[in-house]
C-alpha cells in the first residue's frame, strides 16, 4: 500500500473480518485484508482471481459498508453532541486482479486505475471513498524490469515463475523472507481469511453465479456462431468447388482452342514457307530474265553500231561511184 501511494503508512490495527468464511467455491477472491492506519484512515486490500463483473457497483457497495461500519462505531463512541462527520476518516479500497475484467483490459497498457473525485465548480469537498484497481495481468505483460518497490510488489503478487522470483530477490533481497513465509504457510496453513460482510459475501456469490451463467451463455453463443460460420465455410467451399469445376471445364475448352490455333498457325507457317520458296524462285527467274534483257540490249547496241558503220560505208561508196 505504501508503494502504491508513495508515502509511509503505519498499520496500528488489523480489523476483524466478520461474516462468512471465504470459500473458493463461492468467490473469486483470493484474500481480503482490512487495516486501520495511524492517521485514522482505513484500507481494504483485496485480490481477485478473476475481475468481477460490475466493478464500480461492487466497489461502491464495499465502500458504503466500510463507511457505515465506521459511522456506527463513531456514533457509539462519541455520544451527541460530541460526534460530527469530521471525525469520519477516508476509506481506501485497493483491488488487485490476477485476470482483469473487460473494462480494464480495454485500457491496456494502463494497469493502475485510480478513481478521482472532484466538483466541476472547483469546490473543495472531502470525499471519504477512494478506489484503486490494479491489473496484474496487464502489469506482467508491459513491465519486464523491476526498477521500483511497486514493481517488486506487483511482480511478487503476479508471478510465481522461477525466473521472475530470482530477478525479484536479486533486486529486492528482503522478498526472500516473504517467499519463505509463503512456503511455511503452505506446510502449516492458518485459518482462512473471511469476508468482511455476510451481505457482501452473498452479493459476491450471486455475482459469481451470474458471471458463470453469463460465461455459459457467451460460450453457447460462440458455439452457435462457430457452427454458423462452419456452415457458411462449407457452403463457400462447395461454391468454390463448383466454380473450380467450371473453370477447369473452361480451361479445357481454351486448351482445345489453343491446340486448334497452334495447328492453324503451323499450317500458315508451312504456307508462308512455300510462298517464300516460290518468291525466291520467281526472284531467280526475274534475275535471269534481267540478265537476258541486258544481253539482248547489248546485242541491239552492237547491231545498231554495225548498221551505222554499214550506212557510212554505203555513203562513201556512193561518193566514189559518182
Amino acid at each position: 500500500m505504501a508503494a502504491i501511494f508513495q508515502e509511509d503508512l503505519k498499520i496500528i490495527e488489523v480489523l476483524p473480518l466478520e461474516g462468512m468464511r471465504l470459500s473458493a467455491d463461492a468467490s473469486l477472491v483470493i484474500f481480503d485484508i482490512a487495516v486501520k492506519l495511524s492517521n485514522g484512515s482505513f484500507f481494504d486490500l483485496e485480490m481477485q482471481k478473476v475481475g468481477y463483473y460490475f466493478p464500480g457497483e461492487r466497489c461502491s457497495c464495499y465502500t458504503s459498508d466500510f463507511i457505515m461500519r465506521q459511522y456506527a462505531k463513531l456514533k457509539a463512541d462519541f455520544k451527541e453532541p460530541n460526534f460530527n462527520f469530521r471525525k469520519m476518516k477516508p476509506i481506501h479500497i485497493i483491488t488487485l486482479m490476477e485476470h482483469s475484467s473487460k473494462e480494464f483490459r480495454e485500457v491496456s497498457p494502463s494497469y493502475i486505475h485510480k478513481k478521482i473525485q472532484y466538483m466541476d465548480s472547483g469546490a473543495k469537498i472531502n470525499f471519504l471513498e477512494n478506489t484503486t484497481y490494479i491489473s496484474l495481468d496487464t502489469f506482467h505483460e508491459v513491465v519486464h524490469n523491476i526498477t521500483t518497490e511497486l514493481d517488486a510488489w506487483l511482480t511478487f503478487l503476479s508471478s510465481d515463475a522461477p525466473a521472475d522470483i530470482v530477478k525479484l530477490v536479486n533486486a529486492y533481497p528482503e522478498f526472500a523472507e516473504y517467499y519463505k513465509e509463503i512456503c511455511e504457510f503452505r506446510t502449516n496453513p492458518k485459518e482462512l481469511i473471511t469476508m468482511y460482510s455476510e451481505a457482501l459475501a452473498i452479493m459476491d456469490r450471486n455475482t459469481v453465479m451470474y458471471m458463470c451463467e453469463d460465461m455459459k451463455n457467451t460460450i453457447k453463443q460462440q458455439e452457435e456462431t462457430i457452427a454458423k460460420n462452419m456452415a457458411k465455410i462449407a457452403e463457400t467451399e462447395s461454391a468454390l468447388a463448383e466454380t473450380e469445376s467450371v473453370l477447369a471445364e473452361k480451361n479445357a475448352s481454351l486448351a482445345e482452342k489453343d491446340a486448334s490455333l497452334a495447328e492453324k498457325d503451323a499450317t500458315l507457317a508451312e504456307r508462308d514457307a512455300t510462298l517464300a520458296e516460290r518468291d525466291a524462285t520467281l526472284a531467280e527467274r526475274d534475275a535471269t530474265l534481267a540478265e537476258r534483257d541486258a544481253t539482248l540490249a547489248e546485242r541491239d547496241a552492237t547491231l545498231a553500231e554495225q548498221n551505222r558503220i554499214i550506212e557510212e560505208l554505203k555513203a562513201q561508196l556512193a561518193q566514189y561511184q559518182s
